[in-house]
């Protein structure tokens, strides 16, 4: 379990990074796709309910992290981007569950979504703000010569 939220935290990152750097048009297929590489590549995540469930999380997060940034600064978007795909998720796994026909608990999924990855959100509050900007200098500087 702790692999998966690893991975997990990763495959945010990485959608979180393509929304910002790339806009929304690119993230958000990033988004999708990646659970599918992920789940083909690894097998986690399982596609079925939680590999559906992450498509439209992180399709959600790099749609609106690529929005969000030509709106408001990084600082307040990612929060927001964060707080909108986990809504997202909760919303995606509580249709598939329901779907089949097995019971969803909501103290589950926030303690899944938000206390155990406590780690992650901290670390990707602190290390995307940071690798957006550096990417923006680089572009600017290279834009430059």
């Amino acid at each position: 379990m702790k692999r998966f939220r690893v991975l997990t935290a990763a495959l945010c990152a990485a959608v979180l990074l393509c929304g910002f750097i790339c806009g929304p048009t690119y993230g958000a297929l990033l988004g999708v796709i990646t659970p599918l590489i992920s789940s083909s590549l690894t097998g986690m995540p399982v596609l079925m309910p939680t590999g559906v469930a992450m498509m439209f999380e992180l399709m959600t997060y790099g749609f609106i992290s690529g929005m969000l940034l030509k709106k408001i600064n990084i600082y307040i978007a990612l929060p927001i981007t964060m707080l909108l795909g986990r809504a997202v998720s909760g919303i995606a796994n509580l249709l598939l569950l329901d779907y089949l026909g097995k019971p969803y608990a909501l103290e589950i999924f926030l303690t899944t979504a938000f206390v155990k990855a406590i780690p992650g959100i901290v670390l990707q509050l602190i290390l995307i703000p940071m690798l957006v900007k550096v990417v923006q200098h680089l572009q600017v500087k290279h834009n430059d010569n």
